[in-house]
């Protein structure tokens, strides 16, 4: 029987994310394979500045995978690929690679891949910029066979349309980023520059807002060099200068802010109406709410949601869903959210950066969704919606049909067949290809061993 390592970063209180979980639950159990699935931050962290480093508990991961002797990897984003690990491995072990981040944060160490890799990646070729299939084969070294290319994946095992009441008009599920670092990244650059040059402190913060602004209207791949070009200099002397000083610690500093901006403008813009907010973890939704707009809590369900079919009845009992994704998506990929609400039925409503990547699949605005440019027009037209169903219905119908004619591409049963395929376990492709619905969540992933996943995350 093929013995598949499967290994994917974890959230800090040992539970897999959703979509992870999915994977093993509905794909890996069923198909009846021995899995190791190991929570790699427990042993190894990617960190900011293009390198890796190791935690103490780390010998017993390399212990573990010894002793596992597995066939096939299947590895999201690269996580816990480090020399070490891949060392172990030895080149000539097949390894499916998931990526649904950006893949130029993936440091360099991880990107050591053969000719036995096959690579899917969560993006759209279309324009110049860095998720062009050109770029990525160039970035990652792997030839065209190597590589799969997915506008979304979705598991239609679990979201599907239930014929629950929609009471809800507006559900919103998401995860709440720290702004620490987009602050620790002003002060050294404006309270701190305040004492050596006030003009210098003051062109560096109508730069940052400049820059801020426009990586909102356009995404901007690489604001450290635009920052510098502009004169935006940070003070030297500042604590966190060298974890500032990381292009990707930047470019993660504002992505989360303007992620956190913009989700909590949007909910506000909503709090007419009866919304329904879910995220984690629960004390940041509280502490940003209660700064942003405290009348929020109201709609807030105090619930962290981290199993797909808990996320499927939420739609299905929602008239819309919002989308306000990750900046760092934008104009690049989409939210596996959007799909999974379309799924549902449930009106999708997106921020307008969205509408690109929605045109390059054949959804028509206004007629298979609702897009926003401003916060006015995200009110306005959600009223609309909310006060005209036959129009709601309609367009979540047409979003829905639009969506089956993906499914044979773009489920994770397809793309999991397709890539076991690519490394040639067609066994293992054809198990996968037979499952079916009520196969989900029966198994109870007997099969599987976790590794670093702690005992608030029992599988099924």
């Amino acid at each position: 029987m093929t013995k598949v390592l499967f290994l994917a970063d974890g959230y800090l209180d040992g539970q897999f994310g959703p979509y992870i979980h999915t994977i093993l639950e509905n794909y890996f159990a069923p198909a009846q394979m021995p899995v190791l699935a190991i929570r790699t931050n427990a042993f190894v962290n990617t960190i900011f500045n293009g390198s890796i480093n190791t935690q103490p508990e780390f010998p017993k991961m390399l212990e573990a995978i010894e002793d596992f002797q597995p066939d096939v990897v299947f590895c999201v984003n690269r996580c816990g690929l480090s020399p070490e690990v891949l060392k172990l491995l030895g080149p000539e072990m097949p390894i499916i690679n998931l990526i649904v981040d950006q893949y130029n944060q993936i440091p360099a160490e991880c990107r050591q891949f053969t000719e036995r890799d096959v690579v899917a990646i969560l993006s759209f070729d279309h324009g110049d910029g860095l998720h062009t299939r050109k770029n990525i084969l160039e970035a990652f070294q792997i030839r065209d066979a190597q590589f799969e290319q997915l506008n979304f994946f979705l598991d239609h095992f679990t979201f599907y349309p239930q014929n629950r009441p929609r009471d809800v008009d507006v559900s919103f599920i998401g995860t709440a980023f720290s702004n620490v670092n987009f602050l620790r990244y002003i002060r050294a650059t404006v309270s701190r520059m305040m004492d050596q040059s006030e003009e210098q402190a003051y062109q560096n913060l109508n730069t940052l807002l400049d820059v801020f602004h426009e990586h909102e209207t356009r995404y901007i791949d690489n604001l450290a060099d635009l920052l510098e070009a502009r004169g935006c200099h940070m003070d030297p002397t500042d604590p966190h200068y060298d974890l500032l000083a990381s292009p990707m610690m930047i470019q993660s500093a504002f992505e989360m802010q303007n992620t956190f901006y913009n989700r909590l403008h949007a909910l506000s813009a909503l709090s007419e109406f009866n919304l329904a907010i879910y995220g984690m973890p629960v004390g940041e939704w509280v502490r940003q709410i209660s700064i942003a707009n405290i009348e929020l809590l109201k709609h807030f369900k105090f619930k962290a949601v981290f199993s797909y079919p808990e996320n499927a009845v939420i739609y299905n009992t929602s008239k819309m869903g919002l989308n306000a994704q990750v900046t760092a998506a934008m104009n690049t990929s989409l939210s596996f959210r959007v799909f999974d609400m379309v799924a549902c039925k449930s009106l999708l409503v997106t921020q307008g950066l969205c509408r690109e990547p929605l045109k390059h699949l054949g959804f028509e605005e206004d007629t298979d969704f609702i897009a926003y440019s401003s916060f006015s027009e995200l009110r306005d037209k959600c009223a609309y919606a909310i006060a005209n169903p036959n129009y709601r219905e309609d367009a979540a119908e047409s979003a829905f049909q639009k969506l089956q004619g993906y499914y044979d591409r773009f489920t994770l049963q397809a793309i999991l067949t397709r890539c076991f395929a690519k490394v040639g376990f067609k066994d293992v492709a054809e198990r996968i290809q037979r499952l079916e619905a009520r196969d989900a969540y029966q198994n109870r992933a007997q099969n599987i061993r976790f590794l670093g996943v702690g005992q608030l995350a029992p599988i099924g």
